[in-house]
């Protein structure tokens, strides 16, 4: 479901940039590719903390925050976590790993109203997703998870959504997703923000 309100324009697979994917993949779920729809391993540490009172509730893979995308709705209680879980499985049994992230990142929150990888490309970088660069990429995957907290309109977002970019481009480098060279040169590369509304540009070191 996409609000009349939102910027949201749909970016085909083929032309979302692998660094996105797994960037998304390494912060999100680094088991996507392992599990059915339900990372059983995150789950039960999720409910392990929870019932000793750590409010962390974690453990949610990429198909489960795909289902809550498409159904707009937010787990609340136990059933609807369980109903959660099912769907996740369900969503996995109809559709291939690539249309589900496909779908995920064209759903996931990016702040400001804007939606979808396409849009956060367009409205941050001035540019089209296909053209991201690693960097851009890693800052981006991050946004979902909080979009007030990291949105890169705001000075102090900007400065948490590069923080965790840097977190992000760690578990790639760690996860073999990218070479050590590419981790450097993305840690060492100077941001470019430019919004489609204006043509003023703001460079803010990484």
């Amino acid at each position: 479901k996409v609000h009349s309100s939102t910027d949201w324009e749909n970016a085909p697979y083929e032309e979302i940039p692998q660094a996105l994917i797994h960037a998304a993949v390494a912060i999100e779920d680094k088991r996507f590719y392992e599990h059915q729809g339900v990372d059983w391993i995150t789950t039960v540490k999720a409910c392990f903390f929870m019932f000793f009172g750590n409010g962390d509730r974690g453990g949610s893979t990429i198909t489960q925050q795909t289902v809550k995308l498409i159904s707009g709705q937010d787990e609340h209680s136990t059933s609807r976590k369980v109903q959660e879980w099912f769907s996740a499985m369900q969503l996995e049994q109809n559709l291939s790993k690539d249309e589900i992230l496909e779908l995920y990142i064209n759903l996931a929150p990016m702040g400001n109203n804007y939606v979808g990888v396409q849009a956060a490309a367009m409205n941050y970088f001035g540019k089209n997703a296909s053209e991201l660069t690693l960097p851009e990429c890693a800052l981006i995957a991050g946004l979902p998870k909080s979009p007030s907290y990291y949105n890169p309109l705001r000075e102090s977002g900007r400065r948490n959504a590069q923080r965790r970019m840097r977190t992000i481009l760690g578990k790639m480098y760690e996860l073999g997703m990218i070479t050590e060279e590419e981790y450097e040169e993305a840690l060492n590369t100077e941001l470019e923000f430019k919004q489609r509304s204006t043509d003023r540009t703001s460079t803010i070191n990484s």
